[in-house]
């Protein structure tokens, strides 16, 4: 059951005729919010503006039970419409390809009014569907998006705990009781850096950061995460070259600014001498495997 402002109720109960507003706000894993509605102009709801943007919302689906519901909506934009993630402008396909939307929290809304209105309360508004963004498809003019319920969390087929050898908890996780910020790394590019392979100065054997990732803090990658293939170092030079797992869509520039995350492989030996947190691991390498008697 959907809940609403007494003036909201009020207003349904009582208006002869009724005008329909939907309003999105979506919200990027690095917290950077963008408002849009589906009218032709802006619109002010609240506090805030709400561009612009031809979308269109699709079915709604939604039911009783554990079920995970979902809906679609079709963006529509054009090469030159721009977001500004952090201090970058981002193209809205090379964001969505980017995967700059991935896993970004989308929250639908309905507006009510008599009369159309280029400004109203929030008391006049619903929230119809919140979840979390899949990019069905990209393209050059349009994109389709599917938002599925936080309850598709609650859908993945796995016990809490398995006996392995490796350690079954996320690095940084809240089991593994360490702290990303103290692990991890601010790098500028230096030159020679391609979208494959990236040279930075910083002081570590190689190896070190090899499953771990990059997070750019700045340039035209702003806000785009890659996970790191291979890390060498170089003594006599001080420089190390990190090789990501797959392509960035921008060449970096010398001086861009990115955050370098070492990764696990989630043995006793890398928990030991590289995390010294052998106390939180979680692995079970000594129980015996299974075998059959003849």
């Amino acid at each position: 059951m959907k809940s609403c402002s007494s003036t909201l109720l009020t207003l349904l109960n009582n208006a002869s005729g009724l005008c329909l507003a939907e309003l999105f706000v979506i919200t990027l894993t690095n917290g950077s919010v963008f408002r849009f509605t589906s009218l032709p102009y802006t619109f002010k709801c609240g506090d805030y503006n709400y561009t612009s943007l031809p979308i269109d919302s699709g079915e709604l689906k939604q039911s009783l039970g554990t079920s995970v519901d979902d809906f679609t909506m079709k963006v529509y934009y054009s090469e030159e419409d721009t977001l500004t993630i952090g201090n970058v402008d981002f193209t809205i396909p090379k964001a969505l390809r980017s995967g700059a939307f991935d896993y970004a929290v989308c929250e639908y809304y309905q507006v009510f009014m008599e009369t159309w209105e280029l400004e109203l309360s929030e008391d006049y508004r619903i929230l119809l569907f919140a979840g979390r963004i899949e990019t069905e498809t990209a393209g050059r003019s349009a994109a389709e998006l599917k938002v599925e319920a936080f309850t598709n969390i609650l859908t993945t087929k796995a016990p809490p705990n398995v006996y392995q050898a490796g350690c079954i908890s996320s690095l940084f996780g809240y089991c593994c009781g360490l702290d990303e910020d103290d692990w991890s790394k601010a790098v500028t590019i230096l030159t020679g850096s391609t979208k494959s392979i990236l040279y930075v100065s910083v002081a570590k054997d190689a190896g070190y950061y090899n499953s771990g990732y990059v997070e750019f803090t700045s340039g035209d990658n702003y806000g785009i995460q890659k996970t790191i293939k291979s890390h060498t170092y170089d003594s006599s030079t001080g420089i190390a070259t990190i090789t990501l797992m797959w392509k960035l869509d921008s060449t970096p520039s010398v001086g861009d600014k990115l955050k370098l995350v070492p990764g696990c492989d989630h043995s006793i030996s890398t928990c030991k001498s590289k995390f010294s947190n052998y106390d939180n691991y979680r692995g079970t390498p000594y129980i015996p495997v299974s075998t059959t008697t003849g």
